[in-house]
């Protein structure tokens, strides 16, 4: 049985996740093959994710590794940015462990879903320019 879910929903090159629950390991294979799934069609240009941090009650040792795991794979297929929305101190935190020296071209923590949105549209904009 797995724990934790996820809405995913994919705007152009701009993919939102919202993760619900504490995700065990069964969740996060779950998770990544729906994610998998929905990115196809953009990795062969540059895109972003923005994590809304709601609802996540994030995971054990090794779901934290899995995650990073996965953020290794996205930027090696084509993200370039990462923006998160947290409304706590844990979750600002978590962002920003599982983000750092990955490679991104840029990751932020806002404190507002349109925040971390808006970022993320207006970053992949500049490639553009």
């Amino acid at each position: 049985m797995y724990h934790g879910q996820i809405e995913l929903e994919r705007q152009g090159q701009l993919v939102i996740c919202r993760p619900h629950g504490a995700f065990n390991m069964q969740g996060v294979r779950e998770y990544e093959k729906a994610f998998a799934g929905l990115v196809a069609p953009i990795l062969s240009k540059p895109w972003a994710i923005v994590n809304v941090y709601v609802d996540f009650e994030t995971g054990g040792p090794e779901v934290i590794e899995r995650i990073r795991a996965q953020y290794s794979w996205c930027v090696a297929n084509g993200c370039r940015y990462i923006a998160f929305y947290t409304t706590g101190l844990l979750h600002n935190f978590f962002a920003r462990e599982t983000a750092k020296e990955l490679g991104l071209d840029g990751y932020e923590v806002f404190e507002s879903e349109a925040l971390a949105i808006d970022w993320a549209r207006r970053s992949l904009s500049s490639l553009d320019q």
